[in-house]
C-alpha cells in the first residue's frame, strides 16, 4: 500500500508555451529576414523546450511503510524510513519549496520541490510514520 505518491511528467503547460513562443519568434524573424544573431536566442530556447517535450521527463516520490523512493527517468533512490530522523522544510528566494531529510549516519538529503508535489501532504504522511517534521 502506498501512503503518499507524487508523479510528474515533463509535458507541463509552461514547456509547451515556451516551445510555441520560441518557434513563433524564429518564424517571424525568418519572415522578416532578421539577421541570425536575432534568431539565435529564441531558436535555442525553442529547441531546448522542444527537446524537453520529446524527452517527456518523469519524476516523483513514493512513500510506503518501509521506504521513501525518489525517481527521475531511469534513476531511482530508495531511503529506508528507519534511517530518517526528521524532516525540515525550506524555501528558496524564488519560492520553490525544498525538503531536507535528516538521516542517521548519513548527511542530510535534499528533495527538490518538483519531486514531491504538496509539501503539506508529504509532511502529514511522514508524521504518520513517526518522523518528526517542522
Amino acid at each position: 500500500m502506498m501512503d503518499y505518491q507524487f508523479e510528474q511528467k515533463g509535458r507541463r503547460p509552461i514547456v509547451v508555451i515556451a516551445a510555441l513562443i520560441g518557434g513563433t519568434l524564429v518564424a517571424v524573424g525568418f519572415f522578416y529576414q532578421a539577421p541570425w544573431y536575432f534568431l539565435a536566442m529564441p531558436g535555442i530556447a525553442g529547441l531546448m523546450a522542444a527537446l524537453m517535450l520529446i524527452q517527456n521527463s518523469h519524476s516523483g516520490l513514493k512513500l510506503n511503510a518501509r521506504s521513501l523512493t525518489l525517481f527521475k527517468d531511469s534513476w531511482q533512490e530508495e531511503i529506508p524510513l528507519s534511517t530518517i530522523k526528521g524532516m525540515r522544510m525550506t524555501q528558496f528566494s524564488s519560492g520553490q519549496p525544498s525538503v531536507w531529510l535528516d538521516r542517521t549516519g548519513a548527511p542530510p538529503y535534499r528533495i527538490p520541490g518538483y519531486c514531491f508535489g504538496s509539501a503539506q501532504q508529504l509532511k502529514q504522511a511522514l508524521a504518520a510514520h513517526g518522523i518528526a517534521t517542522n
